[in-house]
């Protein structure tokens, strides 16, 4: 498509180093989410209520995060942020782990920090986070696809 932009991490950074690449397709303003390219599943409609949530709760930061059996709360790790927000705290995340890597979720700890409000949109259902990276979760995603276009 002729929209898209895109920034190439060159280096394998941790994923704080990999949205900095893109910082400068941002801007100053508005809301940033922020997706991974092996969730095949997200639908368009999590996204719409997750920024809906996002907005009426005022929230700087919103964690996508879902349900699973025994009501345990699973981090997608995917987000949407206030830009200018982000932009300020992707500045101070630093490479402290073992990895020597700048981890996003470091920037939802200088938020806090800050005062300002980190929430979490918690899904029912996981089946819209779930990665696909090898042979049997990509079976099924093929079968979660099927089964939701035969719903349609």
């Amino acid at each position: 498509h002729k929209d898209v932009q895109y920034a190439l991490q060159t280096e394998q950074l941790g994923t704080g180093h990999a949205v900095r690449c893109a910082k400068d397709f941002l801007g100053d303003e508005g809301q940033t989410m922020i997706l991974f390219g092996d969730t095949p599943l997200i639908t368009a409609e999590t996204l719409k209520r997750l920024r809906e949530y996002h907005t009426e709760n005022k929230n700087t930061v919103t964690v996508l995060s879902a349900m699973v059996e025994a009501s345990h709360e699973i981090n997608s790790g995917m987000y949407i942020f206030d830009t200018r927000e982000l932009k300020e705290a992707l500045e101070k995340i630093q490479p402290n782990n073992a990895q020597g890597e700048y981890y996003l979720p470091d920037t939802l700890t200088i938020i806090k920090d800050k005062g300002l409000k980190v929430d979490a949109f918690a899904l029912s259902d996981p089946e819209d986070i779930m990665g696909v990276n090898d042979q049997e979760q990509l079976k099924s995603a093929a079968e979660i696809i099927r089964r939701r276009n035969q719903a349609k």
